[in-house]
């Protein structure tokens, strides 16, 4: 039997992939069994590739959460390759990275699933607020996962009997911390992780990721474990893609009523096509979804908390609530725009506030000044217009009346006279009228009135110094 790294024997795989295989192992001195993760000769071709498989192991060992599968050992395939790839039946080419891990016993999630289809309320929220704490310590130390889905959440039993839901695969795991970098590997246009899991963000722009990316994921996993399937389907990726980016998902209610309207609630917050709609960390969904997963996830929830404490930022997202869940989805997210990061579209209070008010204070008393300017020259305009739309007091016939005598005198102007509108019979007093001995005259037509006269006499008398005449009646 030959030795890989002269202390590990290779028994039999267990595991194939595009780009790698995983092969049962025992340590030779320890009688420990292993499991080893190579790449196959084809994956050494890509440089990006094999930087994946390295920073996997160093992401894996970081996290120290027993949700996490540990990374025992690293190494490279030595010149014995050619025996094992004859005792394998695998090609395996000298100097080939390779990866010891735990060795686990169980199945994943995906398997789970085809084995006994959709799974319980409880179990299935259990496993994921399992899922949850791994991904909580990872999202604390800057590593965002990217490829969170069924077959990547290994179901095992600890030595006592109770499941174990441990978090497989950090390879195209993101290095998203302020002083952390992935040392460019991803490029902006790369998209890398299952296209049924992926965000809409994640599918525009790999680069443009955060933890809320891993929420999405989490939520599309706990759909598949509630129902069985994916909240979006294709026949294609550019139908899949499509939907995911312009399309709502079908409510888990109408294929699952037993699912709690809070549960459910809770899923379609982790699909918000705007993540600033979704949760605002693993730590919240943990929180949302642990009263229907038992006494275990709410002790998960509790320690995600620990680890991710709660911000600003998670707190001014609300909840929704069964009224807003009623209400019409939200416009599809755009194909073409790129999402950006919370930051970028969040600016913050403090970083306008302190702007100098001493050049706008200037401006806003020039516009007040010239507003008052405008509006005096619009009031003296208006009374000038007034005026002359007055007519001249020379137009109108005026009634002078001597002070040493008692006879009116009636004069006219030379213009034409305007027409007087006749008093309301009325307005004459009562003392006026019965000085005159009878009713005041009354218009019968609409030709101008006849001189003003007194009843029963000389139309046209000369005036006398002596005549005194009672005030006659203008119409």
């Amino acid at each position: 039997m030959t030795l890989l790294a002269g202390k590990y024997r290779l028994s039999r795989v267990i595991g194939q992939g595009g780009m790698g295989i995983v092969v049962a192992a025992t340590h030779a001195q320890l009688e420990e069994r292993v499991a080893i993760k190579l790449l196959l000769p084809e994956a050494l071709e890509n440089a990006e590739t094999v930087a994946r498989f390295q920073r996997e192991a160093r992401a894996a060992v970081r996290i120290k959460s027993e949700h996490v599968a540990r990374v025992i050992d690293v190494g490279n395939v030595d010149y014995t390759a050619s025996h094992m790839q004859a005792e394998l039946g695998v090609p395996l080419a000298p100097g080939a990275p390779f990866m010891v891990m735990e060795y686990l016993e169980g199945q994943d999630l995906s398997g789970v699933l085809r084995a006994t289809g959709p799974l319980s309320v409880t179990d299935a929220v259990a496993y994921l607020a399992q899922a949850i704490e791994a991904i909580a310590e990872a999202h604390s130390l800057g590593i965002i996962h990217r490829d969170l889905k069924p077959s990547n959440l290994f179901l095992t039993h600890r030595p006592d009997g109770t499941p174990l839901v441990k978090v497989l695969d950090f390879g195209i795991s993101k290095a998203a911390g302020p002083n952390m970098t992935d040392g460019g590997m991803t490029t902006t246009s790369a998209v890398l992780g299952s296209p049924m899991y992926m965000a809409p963000e994640q599918m525009i722009a790999s680069r443009e990721v955060d933890g809320r990316t891993d929420v999405w994921s989490l939520g599309v996993v706990l759909y598949q474990l509630l129902t069985g399937r994916g909240p979006f389907n294709g026949t294609t990726m550019t139908e899949l893609c499509a939907r995911i980016l312009q399309e709502p998902h079908a409510p888990i209610r109408a294929s699952r009523p037993d699912v709690p309207f809070e549960l459910e609630t809770a899923v379609a917050r982790c699909l918000e096509k705007d993540r600033v709609r979704r949760f605002a960390s693993v730590a919240d969904l943990a929180e949302a979804i642990a009263p229907f997963g038992g006494q275990g996830a709410a002790m998960s929830a509790e320690r995600a908390r620990r680890l991710i404490p709660r911000t600003e930022r998670a707190s001014v997202i609300p909840n929704v609530t069964p009224a807003q869940a009623a209400l019409p989805p939200p416009q599809p997210f755009p194909a073409t725009m790129v999402a950006m990061p919370y930051a970028a579209t969040n600016p913050s209070w403090s970083a306008t506030r302190g702007r100098s008010s001493s050049g706008s204070d200037v401006w806003v008393a020039l516009a007040l000044g010239a507003a008052g300017i405008i509006f005096a020259a619009a009031l003296v305009i208006a009374f000038l217009a007034f005026s002359a739309r007055t007519p001249s007091s020379s137009a109108a016939p005026q009634v002078i009346e001597a002070e040493h005598t008692a006879t009116p005198v009636v004069t006219t102007a030379a213009a034409p006279q305007a027409e007087i509108a006749p008093l309301h019979p009325l307005g004459a007093s009562t003392q006026q009228q019965q000085q005159q001995g009878s009713p005041p005259p009354v218009r019968t037509s609409t030709r101008p009135p006849p001189p003003v006269t007194t009843h029963g006499q000389n139309p046209n008398p000369p005036p006398t110094a002596t005549q005194t005449q009672p005030k006659p009646d203008i119409f």
